[in-house]
């Protein structure tokens, strides 16, 4: 091929790859309603393109885990059972919940099949996540964090006997809680202590600290019923305030990506403030079904409505249907053509006249 055709061609690929039409489960800042009509939508999560929820009062009286495409779509109930699911978690091809009434934590497949229970007997178990082959959970009331395998297998603490722990988070080796919401608790602060052991320990002071999340070097929370949402360096140092409310009528849930922090109020909003600072933002208002549950995963943030009986999606930007490191690597072998094809042009011999 002559060096001007590879340039030709290579300039036209170029083109397309940068014009390549992107998939976009709405507008950036557009709110659409995923599902409606459940009991009361509690914790949710997102993997791998779905949402997944937890119905803890289900309109059927029996409560659910669900799941329904990003872009929309039919709902999947992939637990259906007596008690009452508070939150969920997935990892590895499997969506984890934590049942508050029944007392029992249990697993399933992504795309249904037989539920397998991994700890039964808990006393009011509410916060989920998985990590390095655990799976941990909160005991809400009597304040103590288990694991167990995440197949299944012996149960154990990892701590026990705080005032009442609606949260936790894992970063490296060490958990952070959250303790103290409880009325009357003589402690209210954020505590942690090393995973593999060793004795807990005050982290930090806070008024009846409520939901945990930790993202590029903070930790960030909000206060139980006190209207407030700060954040405090993984390495210590000052307390910084960064929403201040006023009271309000109950708890609210906070998540984070490597953008914004985001929070849900009762009273029917959605807020952020970007990790790099700025101004709160409002994101959606006057929100009727009482937002509750919170996720992103950078693209889309979703919610639940426990009083409306919503799944809620807000896009944050648009998705590109290209996966980004395939596409900058073939930006970069087409730039490499290019300039090939200008080397050869070079060089090329001259044709001389006889």
């Amino acid at each position: 091929m002559k060096p001007d055709s590879l340039i030709l061609l290579t300039l036209i690929f170029l083109v397309s790859l940068s014009s390549t039409p992107a998939e976009v489960a709405g507008n950036p800042g557009q709110v659409t309603v995923l599902v409606s009509g459940q009991g009361a939508p509690h914790g949710v999560a997102i993997a791998d393109g779905y949402v997944y929820w937890a119905d803890y009062w289900a309109a059927s009286d029996r409560g659910t885990v669900n799941r329904i495409p990003l872009q929309g779509g039919n709902a999947t109930v992939l637990v259906a059972e007596r008690g009452q699911p508070e939150n969920v978690a997935v990892d590895d091809g499997f969506v984890y919940w934590t049942d508050y009434e029944a007392g029992f934590v249990g697993r399933v497949e992504v795309t249904g099949g037989t539920p397998e229970i991994i700890a039964t007997q808990q006393d009011r178990p509410w916060s989920i996540l998985v990590h390095d082959g655990f799976v941990y959970w909160s005991e809400l009331l009597v304040g103590n964090i288990r694991r167990a395998p995440v197949g299944g297998g012996p149960v154990e603490y990892v701590v026990q006997g705080r005032a009442g722990i609606p949260s936790f988070v894992i970063e490296g080796n060490n958990i952070y809680w959250a303790e103290g919401f409880i009325q009357g608790s003589s402690e209210s602060q954020i505590g942690t202590v090393a995973l593999n052991g060793g004795s807990p320990r005050k982290f930090v002071n806070s008024l009846k600290p409520w939901s945990l999340v930790i993202e590029s070097g903070y930790l960030y929370w909000t206060e139980y019923r006190m209207g407030l949402v700060k954040k405090v360096s993984l390495e210590g140092g000052p307390v910084q305030l960064i929403q201040s409310e006023g009271i309000f009528f109950d708890q609210y849930d906070i998540a984070a990506d490597s953008q914004s922090v985001y929070w849900t109020e009762p009273r029917g909003n959605i807020e952020s403030i970007p990790l790099a600072g700025g101004p709160v933002l409002t994101l959606a208002t006057n929100r009727t079904g009482r937002p509750y549950g919170i996720a992103s995963d950078g693209v889309h943030l979703v919610w639940t409505e426990d009083l409306g009986g919503n799944v809620v999606l807000y896009t944050l930007h648009e998705e590109s249907s290209w996966n980004q490191p395939i596409y900058l690597a073939l930006e970069g072998a087409a730039l490499a053509l290019i300039g090939i094809a200008i080397v050869l042009r070079k060089f090329r011999p001259s044709k001389r006249k006889h």
